[in-house]
């Protein structure tokens, strides 16, 4: 089976003011951030690890950030033509974003794990993230779920063979950068067992 894990920010930029570090608006691209992707044999029960890997980020000039109408005003998309003034990928290291497999009699048991941030802007705190897939034979195929915990920003999608198994649009839960810094709890995750066929 194909497991594919995205974080994202929705949106082509994100304009935001922290000023709870002294600092006032910048902008950075938006999109995915980090991607994890791996392959699990349910007949053999081993786990090939396809790409564990940080995206690059830019920064963008404010004068290039355009509101976007009924978005939240961090969400932000870029003018036409713009450049970034500056590029940067978080070099990704076992420590900030990590996935694990441990396998007992009939669960597959998959540890994702994220502690790593905006490497152009390393005073803003990190995105953490510590989820557990499980995975175990139903019928012909397979059930999964996942439970954890996770920043309430960006989003966060994990998919199975193409099937959304989790999905957190940090828009619809009305979050923001700001709900990186405390005192904002982590959003839980408990999904049920989710039935799967094929493998």
């Amino acid at each position: 089976m194909d497991i594919d894990s995205r974080l994202a920010i929705p949106g082509q930029a994100v304009t935001h003011s922290f000023l709870g570090l002294g600092v006032g608006e910048r902008t950075f691209s938006a999109g995915e951030k980090a991607i994890v992707t791996a392959a699990l044999s349910l007949a053999t029960r081993k786990l090939v690890n396809g790409r564990l890997d940080w995206t690059e980020n830019g920064e963008y000039a404010n004068a290039d950030s355009i509101a976007v109408p009924g978005a939240p005003a961090w969400q932000r998309t870029l003018r036409a033509g713009a450049v970034a003034i500056d590029k940067k990928r978080l070099a990704r290291t076992t420590e900030n974003l990590n996935l694990t497999h441990v396998q007992s009699a009939e669960v597959s048991s998959l540890r994702f794990t994220v502690n790593g941030g905006n490497p152009l802007f390393p005073a803003a705190p990190n995105i953490h993230a510590d989820l557990l897939l499980q995975i175990r034979p139903e019928g012909g195929g397979f059930a999964a779920k996942l439970t954890g915990t996770h920043d309430r920003f960006p989003g966060y999608v994990l998919k199975i063979n193409g099937r959304v198994l989790y999905n957190f649009d940090p828009v619809a839960a009305g979050s923001s950068p700001d709900s990186l810094f405390g005192p904002a709890p982590d959003e839980a995750v408990a999904t049920h067992w989710i039935v799967f066929h094929g493998s």
